[in-house]
Parts: structure tokens; sequence; C-alpha cells
């Protein structure tokens, strides 16, 4: 008999998308309980809900089903507790939820869990994993019943969607001795305004610069916005070749700390620039000038004077180490294999067989 999950969750996002495919790809089918297509407060759950719709062995429901589940994964949202989740949840043998109490100073944060807990009891107090999307503080309430995780994050669903797309990002066509045509590269969203702040430090910085030693032609910069007819980012394929031809990437924090863009450039072998306090979320091993660049104190400035600082022979080194995370962290199927371990779907046994298999 087909072992069987459940995600409970108010609308589908990347999150919904990221945790289905972890249980797919683990030999799980998969229900999907959520508003219908075209109800969903996010503007993103149309979208998302489509992908799931394609993805074999998911169904994407809207009513309960009384069918036994080897684990229910709960997305809690503002939506409070009803009926169908307390009743769906009596079917699960354990349950896991993903919360959204991130990136809070430490009191907001365990206010912030309380509410959380009350909102959803007495389902919440059933859980045995809880998967935060930032930090893992020493002590939370959650820790007082449950294992905590961090959620970590893979390339962008579209990527992993289009069979040309995913070729093209995760083809093994790179060396760590090529000589690329830029130094660095900026490309996403300039919001929200604390990723603004960041760009505008960097920018004047190298404003400063353009007339001594560091040449417009040398970096990549393509920033947008989220106005009206504003034309956003570039084509896929166009972003996989710049990624490409930069030796660094900077991958500031947006609405969440995480970033697909730092996963995205390692598999193509470019440096990420990000925060040194994110380096943990992304579950990579990621250490400063061996696989990435740190950003010590956020001071964006320090990290650009380093990175270009760095020879030639510093830089393929620190590709080299890249070069030998592709099996563990750096394939289509390696983020949800791990996640899976994390969410309780797969052994440690497990993985490691699939990782000799890879």
């Amino acid at each position: 008999m087909m072992r069987r999950v459940g995600i409970w969750s108010e609308t589908v996002e990347f999150q919904t998308y990221m945790i289905a495919k972890a249980a797919q790809l683990s030999e799980y089918a998969v229900d999907i309980m959520t508003k219908p297509k075209h109800e969903g407060n996010h503007q993103g759950h149309s979208f998302y809900y489509e992908k799931l719709e394609k993805l074999e062995r998911v169904r994407v429901l809207q009513k309960f089903e009384p069918i036994q589940l080897q684990w229910l994964y709960i997305q809690t949202s503002s939506r409070p507790i009803t009926r169908d989740l307390v009743n769906l949840s009596r079917y699960a043998q354990h349950i896991g939820i993903f919360s959204t109490c991130g990136n809070l100073p430490y009191t907001r944060m365990l206010v912030s869990q309380l509410k959380e807990i009350v909102k959803y009891f007495p389902v919440s107090l059933k859980s045995e994993r809880v998967f935060l999307p930032d930090i893992l503080y020493e002590f939370d309430i959650y820790r007082a019943w449950s294992k905590r995780y961090h959620l970590g994050i893979d390339v962008h669903s579209n990527f992993l969607d289009d069979p040309l797309l995913s070729a093209k990002l995760f083809a093994d066509d790179w060396k760590q001795s090529s000589l690329r045509k830029y130094c660095f590269n900026f490309i996403g969203n300039r919001n929200p305004e604390s990723r603004t702040q960041i760009i505008q430090t960097v920018q004047s910085y190298l404003a400063s610069q353009a007339q001594s030693n560091l040449n417009r032609n040398d970096y990549l910069w393509i920033e947008y916005g989220d106005n009206p007819g504003e034309i956003r980012g570039v084509p896929p394929v166009e972003y996989i070749d710049y990624l490409s031809e930069s030796d660094f990437t900077l991958c500031p924090p947006g609405y969440m700390r995480t970033t697909h863009r730092v996963i995205e450039a390692l598999v193509r072998g470019s440096i990420p620039v990000l925060h040194a306090d994110e380096l943990e979320l992304y579950n990579l091993d990621l250490q400063d000038q061996v696989n990435c660049v740190a950003v010590r104190h956020q001071d964006w400035i320090e990290a650009i004077k380093r990175l270009l600082s760095l020879s030639q022979s510093d830089i393929e080194e620190i590709r080299c180490n890249i070069l030998a995370m592709r099996q563990k962290y750096l394939t289509p199927q390696s983020y949800s294999r791990r996640l899976g371990m994390r969410m309780g779907l797969i052994c440690e046994a497990e993985s490691d067989s699939s990782n000799a298999a890879a």
C-alpha cells in the first residue's frame, strides 16, 4: 500500500511545492488540502496550484477525506483552526508544523510562537517536528516537545519543472579554471526596503570607484522593482548564462532571509555573497572563503573590497570546493532528499544509499 502524507495550507506557494516535491521524491502519495485555485489570497496560489496538480501521486483537495496518513504537515497562517484540520489530524501517525514565526527579537518570537500554538490547539501540541524559516534560538516554546529544523531553500521551481531549463542549470559544463566575463553580478528585485538600502550602499561604493580600478564592464547589474509595466529581470536562459559568466553573485536577503539565488549561483560555479548570519540557514555547510563570501556585520563594502582582492587562484580554489559539494548538495534531488530527512520521511541510511547511487 502506498505511503501517504497530507499537507494542510490556507494557500499554496513555493514552500508548499517544496514540501510536496520532497514527499513525492521519497515515494509518498501526497494530499494537499487548500482553497480552490482562484480563491487564494496569496498572489502565487493559482500559479503553484497548477504546478502541484502536475506532480505525480499528488492530489489537491478542498474537502476532508478520512485517509490514513503517515505524516500531516501544517503550514501555519492567519487562518484559524478548522474542524477539517482537527479531523485530519486524527488520521495522522505524526504531525509536523511549518511555522511562520520568523526573524524576530527573542521576546517577540516567544509571543508569536505562543499565539501560533494557541491558534492551532490542540493539534499544535501533537507536533513532533517544527520547521522554522530562519532563526533557531537555543530555547523556544516548541522545543518543549518538538524537534526543530531550519527549512532551507532550493533553486526556483521554474528550473525544476522545465526539463530544458533544468538541464541547462544543472549541466556539468563549467570548469574551476575558467576565466569569467564579470567579476560579480546582482540580478534581482530591489525590494523590499531592507534590500534597497543594501543595493544603494553597494552602488554608491561602485560609483566612487568608477574612475579608479573598477570599471563598469567588470560587473553586471540588473535590478528591477514592482512598478506596473516595469520589466522584471531577465529570461531564465539568460539568467543562467549570467551566473555562468560571473565569478561572484551578490545575494542580499529579500522578503525572506534565504534566497534561491544562493543555490542557483553555486550550481553554476558562481560564488555567492551573503550575510554571515545566514550561512547556516541553507543547510549546505557554507563557510566564508571556502565555498562562499560571507558579509561580516552586514558590511557590504568590506565584502566587495575583499572579493575584489581575491586572485584567480583563490577563486579557483573556492570553485573547486563548490564542485566537491555537487553530489551531496547541488543536484536536483539533493534538496528534496535532505528536506525529506528533516521531515521524517526517510532515514539517514536511506539517504546515504541514495547518495551512493547518485
